[in-house]
């Protein structure tokens, strides 16, 4: 038998992009396995029944040291974004510091995506760039994946006509004050002098103004039945996105 080394967290191998967990459920153990590798060998979590032990056996693992790479705009503010490093599929991340590497300890042999956004493309829900790691038993591996520039990110959420060169996007949730819960299929409106845009807020009250002008005076409004929201904000010359949450009275 392998020598149990003490863990509370156990990472099995299943489908790719997937978590979930299996058990027996009988005796005095509980077995489950935990799934955030694309290939690799088992890894087994036995607990005692009715107590907080967790014994892990394993085989040899390894590390992977990522390092976050800027592409940026010259026209953006992107450059102060605080950088996460994510392991697709599970919810470990990591703040990647200006110079250093995040690093991910204790993993299986096996294939692993990273991936690395900030906290203004998850906002506008931009899709990240990754890379693919081979990790290999009692081996550090260095690897790089790159953070996408929120400008080229901003253009492919928006389509062309509604997001120009000096164009910018407001987002954030439309919300109720008195319970903070979300508002849905709710109509808002970005005005400002010479034009206006507008989106339908989704199931869970989360929206995205594309195309709204930097450094002009804008008024934000939502209404649905007897709510309302007014808002009014004004963009800096390279604000790209500006998160802009709503809460309706």
């Amino acid at each position: 038998m392998p020598t149990p080394i003490r863990r509370v967290l156990g990472v099995g191998d299943w489908s790719p992009g997937t978590v979930r967990s299996v058990g027996s459920g009988r005796g005095r153990y509980r077995y489950s396995a935990d799934v955030v590798r694309i290939s690799g060998a088992d890894l087994r979590t036995v607990r005692r029944t009715g107590g907080d032990t967790a014994i892990l056996w394993r085989r040899p693992a390894g590390s992977v040291r990522v390092y976050a790479v800027r592409h940026t705009d010259s026209t953006s503010t992107h450059d102060q974004d605080t950088v996460y490093v994510r392991l697709v599929g599970s919810p470990f991340r990591g703040h990647a510091p200006a110079e250093g590497g995040v690093r991910f300890s204790e993993l299986l042999p096996g294939r692993y995506l990273f991936e690395a956004s900030t906290p203004s493309l998850d906002l506008i829900e931009a899709t990240t760039l990754r890379t693919t790691v081979t990790v290999k038993p009692d081996t550090v591996i260095d690897a790089q994946v790159s953070v996408k520039p929120l400008l080229q990110a901003a253009r492919e959420v928006c389509d062309d006509d509604h997001f120009g060169p000096a164009n910018s996007i407001l987002a954030g949730r439309l919300t109720i004050a008195a319970s903070n819960g979300p508002v849905a299929r709710s109509k808002l409106t970005a005005e400002w002098n010479g034009g206006s845009r507008e989106t339908v807020s989704r199931q869970d009250g989360y929206y995205r103004i594309c195309g709204v002008p930097r450094g002009k005076l804008l008024l934000v409004r939502a209404s649905a039945d007897e709510l309302v929201a007014t808002k009014t904000v004004t963009l800096e010359a390279d604000e790209v996105v500006r998160r802009l949450d709503l809460s309706m009275k």
